[in-house]
């Protein structure tokens, strides 16, 4: 993991900003970004590569994104409470890994512009992590300084911290939480207050916070998961500390991606004794909040058993198979 950043289109260049975005971007964000310049080149995963020219007609704007998201993509379970099925020629997509890949396929079903509203059977049906991977992509085109955060969500309704990935990004004074998958007609139906450019820390919580909690016995572990699907306990919450240093260092994961002594955890559905303190360790650093990629990278140097692996343990349709995420 530690040479993977900054093999997008950019090539670890100070990205461009179009003169037509450039008035939407303040001399203050500017100045933010240099420092946070990393988080403002693709990555491998976020990179949109021969497909970069969709955006060009798209706002950068966090505010607007889940709108226009909203019109390109569903979330299975979103769908599936508004009567919606997923077609038989999308039932590849959760296992999409790439901006790119992801804007191939939209553009095979409608090859109309980002802005104008797909047909629920020409749309993509993915997951939290897609929303978030195609907002960054976005993000990251205009020079935003933005990353993925893996961690659990409470604002679902369900009584449950769920499973949930988001982007964190720069506004000039700090790190804002965008949740891409919240347009106006999601946020009603789970009675969300807050703007989905602007989400609570304490309605979106990290990994390490929720590991936390965990261990000083303030959560149920019965109770943080992916409940729909029956996945939940400490193990997976152990997992998502993986996930989230990694989108951390701009390997964007799959939520069902498992390495390292994570592929432990999955297997035997615990985490095991001896992982408890050194897992606390990571936790310890990570809710500290690393503020650039070189601090990011500073924890993964202290925890090298946390690094992405050439190949990972992955469960795309319910089935463990073993694949290679090198680049």
């Amino acid at each position: 993991m530690k040479n993977r950043a900054h093999v997008g289109s950019y090539k670890g260049e100070a990205p461009r900003i179009p003169s037509r975005h450039a008035d939407a971007i303040s001399a203050e964000l500017l100045m933010d970004a240099a420092r946070f310049a990393d988080y403002a080149n693709q990555s491998y995963w976020t990179d949109p590569g021969e497909y970069h020219s969709l955006f060009d007609c798209l706002s950068n704007d966090p505010a607007v994104l889940p709108s226009i998201l909203a019109e390109l993509i569903f979330h299975p379970s979103i769908a599936a409470s508004r009567g919606i099925s997923i077609p038989e020629s999308a039932r590849g997509d959760m296992a999409l890994r790439t901006a790119e890949q992801l804007l191939e396929v939209l553009i095979s079903r409608d090859d109309r512009p980002l802005t104008e509203a797909r047909l629920p059977e020409h749309r993509l049906f993915v997951s939290c992590r897609h929303y978030a991977l195609l907002a960054a992509s976005v993000l990251r085109k205009y020079a935003v300084p933005v990353r993925l955060r893996v961690g659990f969500a409470t604002y679902f309704g369900s009584g449950y911290y769920v499973d949930h990935w988001v982007c964190e990004y720069r506004n000039g004074q700090g790190w804002k939480l965008l949740d891409a998958e919240l347009d106006s007609a999601t946020r009603a139906q789970y009675h969300i207050q807050f703007p989905a450019h602007d989400v609570p820390r304490d309605c979106f919580l990290s990994a390490a916070k929720v590991w936390q909690k965990l261990g000083a016995g303030a959560l149920d572990a019965s109770r943080v998961g992916v409940p729909e699907i029956g996945i939940t306990g400490s193990w997976f919450a152990a997992a998502s500390l993986f996930r989230d240093a990694a989108a951390l260092l701009m390997e964007e994961m799959q939520p069902c991606d498992y390495w390292g002594p994570a592929r432990q955890f999955v297997e035997a559905r615990e985490v095991q004794s001896n992982w408890l303190d050194r897992l606390d360790k990571l936790a310890g650093i990570l809710a500290e909040e690393p503020q650039t990629f070189s601090d990011s990278q500073a924890i993964v140097d202290l925890f090298p058993w946390i690094q992405v692996t050439p190949t990972v343990l992955t469960f795309p349709s319910g089935e463990p198979i073993e694949e290679s995420v090198s680049h």
